[in-house]
């Protein structure tokens, strides 16, 4: 409870800044950008640290972005105000505010251990990401949402759940360095259906997210291609 009140305080911190910076309808990107497009980054290289229920995410890693906004849409600021608070967030991952460079602004408080890439989205794709957050952050989930994958590949659910924004696996190109590199550890099948299953750390546990033959998929996708 006290660290959902601190992510709150935070949260209308960073927004008042803004606010009294006079960027709460405009400077950083485009609040406009293609929200469809921004849930589907969302999904491949957010959704495996951040809570988030628009999207069916479950990562703890980060700051919860339901919880982180939505007292800030109670206080009455404007989704192109929290879009600003995003965009500025994905673009200064270590929380430094971009006015001033000595104040810490980030959502959760002290800098976390585990930081956010700082190239993780850029551009065009970054607002798209910061767009769709803030459409939906803090707000009850609308009919169709949840984010359910339906594919049976393991390659494509390892896409689709977003494991290449924590792992690096070349095969499935990515770079994530907030979980162990799979081609250096290799790990077996049964290594992958437990940690995928039941989480642990900063990892959360995919069970009711994806099915049994999912995470036997990307199982059997992760300890075949890993190192290769």
């Amino acid at each position: 409870m006290m660290r959902r009140k601190s992510l709150i305080a935070a949260a209308l911190a960073a927004v008042s800044i803004l606010v009294a910076a006079g960027c709460g309808t405009g400077g950083l990107g485009d609040p406009k950008a293609d929200k469809a497009r921004g849930k589907e980054l969302f999904t491949s290289k957010c959704a495996a640290c951040h809570v988030l229920a628009d999207a069916g995410s479950v990562g703890n890693a980060g700051p919860n972005l339901d919880d982180a906004f939505v007292e800030v849409r109670k206080q009455g600021f404007k989704e192109s105000t929290i879009f600003q608070v995003i965009d500025k967030q994905i673009k200064y991952p270590t929380g430094r505010d971009l006015f001033d460079p000595k104040r810490d602004i980030h959502l959760n408080g002290p800098i976390p251990t585990v930081e956010m890439a700082s190239d993780i989205v850029k551009g065009s794709d970054r607002d798209a990401v910061a767009a769709y957050v803030a459409s939906v952050a803090g707000l009850p989930v609308k009919g169709g949402a949840g984010g359910k994958i339906a594919t049976a590949d393991g390659k494509e659910v390892f896409a689709q759940a977003g494991c290449g924004a924590c792992h690096t696996l070349k095969d499935a190109g990515s770079s994530g360095a907030v979980g162990p590199n799979l081609d250096a550890a290799k790990p077996a099948k049964d290594l992958v259906i437990l940690r995928v299953t039941n989480g642990q750390g900063v990892m959360p546990s995919f069970k009711g997210k994806l099915t049994a033959d999912q995470i036997g998929a990307v199982a059997d996708y992760v300890s075949g291609a890993a190192g290769k």
